[in-house]
Parts: structure tokens; sequence; C-alpha cells
């Protein structure tokens, strides 16, 4: 039986070598996800809580405003032109806000307590 110093698994170096790449890109793969811009989610979670608020009901053309506006910026950001894109969901979550809040106030005065 022959002696080695190494686990018997490793004892050939091109084995070593490739437990060692296959490690190593698998430690790169991981840490591949992509972040989200902050801009993109901010206009989202604000146009979902302006559709909540049945904005398109209750403040029809600034909801109108923040989906057309935030169509055109998710339309920049996947032609992967960011500037653009940031300018838009800056501007679609202003729109999406004010619908917000203008349905807000139109239910109240409408009768319609709640959200």
């Amino acid at each position: 039986m022959r002696k080695t110093d190494a686990p018997i698994l490793f004892h050939n170096n091109k084995i070593r070598l490739a437990v060692l790449t296959t490690a190593f890109v698998l430690s790169l793969s991981a840490c591949v996800t992509e972040k989200p811009n902050p801009d993109l989610v901010l206009a989202r979670e604000a146009f979902a809580a302006a559709t909540e608020v049945e904005s398109a009901k209750f403040a029809p053309s600034y909801y109108h405003k923040a989906e057309e506006t935030y169509r055109e910026a998710m339309s920049f950001y996947k032609d992967q032109k960011y500037k653009e894109a940031v300018k838009e969901f800056r501007l679609a979550r202003a729109y999406a806000e004010k619908a917000e809040n203008a349905a807000r106030i139109g239910r109240q005065k409408a009768g319609e307590e709640g959200l």
C-alpha cells in the first residue's frame, strides 16, 4: 500500500486544482445577484399604494400620469438607460404619491372611511 501525506481525495494535483476551481467559481456565482435600484423600488411601492386606495377612481389624472411615467421608466431600465430611468422613476413616484394623497382626500369627502 502506498503511503501519502495528503488525503486520498487530493492525491493528484489535477484533482486538487479542479476541486479548488469549482469551489472558487461557486463562491463567486453566489455573489452575482443584482441589488435592486432604490428608485425603482420606491416608485413601484408608491404606485402600489396609489392603486390600493383606488386612485384611478378618485384621482385619475395623477394616477394615469404615474402609470404612464412608471411604464416609461421601466422601458428605460430594461434598455439599460439608467440615468433616464432614475429620472422617470422619481417622477412616477411623485405622481403616485400625489394620486394616493388625492384619493385619500377624495374618499374622505365621499364618506368612504378606512384606508
